[in-house]
């Protein structure tokens, strides 16, 4: 099982491109929506958002992960979604993000032919292995198992509730089950490791309020 020290911000957006409807024999009166998206699609990419790399996550990553237009196949598309996820590295900030996307957008698209909303946006997390929280939990992961818990140092880019915590001022530990699979519907974790876990979360909260 692993103390996990940081992990990335999540920024999940969505783009509407804004056309107009036109038949097939009369194309050239109707503004295709979809087109405007496949230009801002080629625009989007990761190295034009704003950062500073850091020493562990790196930069940030981008991923249109869905997209939606149109409505039949001889009409030129009234409208165009695309939604997409950026896992954002410290130093980068919800305006700096949003900033950065209109700007690669409006390179390609007019400011006035789609509309832009934020749906999700969490700060990145980290935390100091020698916070009074991460020292309870190593001290309950070494009684419980017998064995240090891992702390890795690789790139992780998963996102959590540990910023929201730790943003009201909770004192927060990223610990868990360190095996797991979480690429398709079939997501898991070892069930020794969620039992040793449970034990790990009861002995550190004892530790905690006892400090």
């Amino acid at each position: 099982m692993t103390l996990q020290l940081f992990h990335s911000g999540v920024f999940q957006f969505e783009a509407t491109f804004k056309g107009h409807p036109a038949h097939q024999m009369e194309r050239d009166q109707g503004v295709d929506a979809i087109r405007l998206a496949t230009r801002a699609l080629e625009a989007l990419h990761e190295d034009n958002l704003t950062f500073e790399p850091h020493q562990y996550l790196g930069g940030p990553q981008l991923l249109i992960g869905m997209i939606s237009g149109g409505f039949m196949p001889q009409i030129t598309a009234p409208s165009c979604s695309i939604r997409g996820d950026i896992r954002q590295v410290p130093g980068m900030t919800k305006d700096s993000i949003v900033a950065d996307i209109k700007r690669m957008i409006e390179s390609v698209v007019p400011a006035a032919a789609y509309e832009l909303q934020v749906h999700v946006h969490s700060d990145p997390f980290s935390m100091s292995p020698d916070a009074g929280i991460c020292q309870s939990v190593l001290a309950a992961h070494r009684s419980i198992t017998g064995q240090d818990a891992v702390i890795p140092t690789e790139r992780w880019l998963g996102a959590t509730d540990c910023s929201h915590l730790q943003a009201a001022g909770i004192p927060t530990a990223l610990y868990g089950p360190a095996v797991f699979q979480m690429n398709d519907v079939y997501d898991l974790v070892p069930i020794s490791e969620l039992n040793d876990a449970a034990r790990v979360y009861l002995e550190a909260a004892r530790h905690f309020m006892s400090a």
